[in-house]
């Protein structure tokens, strides 16, 4: 399950704008605003999804620019075998 880090390069104008269109998005949480842009993670299930949310996420009105500045795949995160326990 991949888990990405973007710094979404955007206006301040825009900002909120973004934010509400993220809302409803599932696996996406928006965190803090800067002057340049906000900070967004996404889990997605595997790699081709995570790479159609990038896409998506450049795609967003207000997004000049998606800058990945992290990435993590972790197995088993959401197998019921191990009731989410990381090993």
């Amino acid at each position: 399950m991949p888990v990405t880090a973007y710094i979404l390069l955007c206006r301040s104008a825009d900002q909120q704008r973004v934010r509400r269109a993220l809302a409803g998005w599932e696996g996406v949480e928006v965190g803090a605003a800067h002057v340049q842009g906000l900070a967004v993670v996404a889990v997605t299930p595997d790699e081709a999804a995570a790479d159609a949310m990038r896409e998506r996420l450049a795609g967003l009105p207000g997004v000049r620019e998606v800058v990945p500045v992290g990435h993590y795949t972790e197995e088993g995160w959401d197998d019921p075998a191990t009731n989410g326990v990381q090993r």
